[in-house]
């Protein structure tokens, strides 16, 4: 008998213990429910391309959101002017190259525009 209500008391505290661990969880979430949580890096922005036909348009270190001075967008050439992407989370001075290649069919989900001759 003393052994049936050890175990029932037992039971009836580890009860009680989860009830008020839920409590304080639910208390807590709730309590936090109002806090906006800022994303960083998901604008797209446009980077311009600051190497030349020799450089590889795939590196991210050679983009910058500063128009480049003498270059002009919306032409034929060969050479990329221009993309539309994200920033780096882990470096937000250069493009996430979130479409992969940019010299590849992409879909033009990059927006490209090639330099003027």
């Amino acid at each position: 008998m003393k052994n049936t209500l050890a175990v029932k008391t037992s039971l009836f505290t580890l009860i009680l213990a989860l009830i008020a661990i839920g409590t304080f969880a639910f208390t807590a979430v709730m309590n936090n429910k109002g806090n906006k949580v800022e994303l960083v890096g998901t604008v797209n922005q446009t980077w311009y391309f600051t190497g030349t036909d020799q450089n590889d348009p795939n590196d991210p270190t050679l983009y910058s959101l500063e128009p480049i001075d003498g270059v002009q967008c919306g032409g034929s050439s060969p050479t990329v002017c221009s993309i539309v992407d994200q920033a780096d989370p882990s470096n937000s001075n250069q493009p996430n190259m979130t479409h992969g290649q940019v010299n590849q069919d992409t879909g033009d989900l990059y927006q490209k525009s090639f330099r003027v001759d």
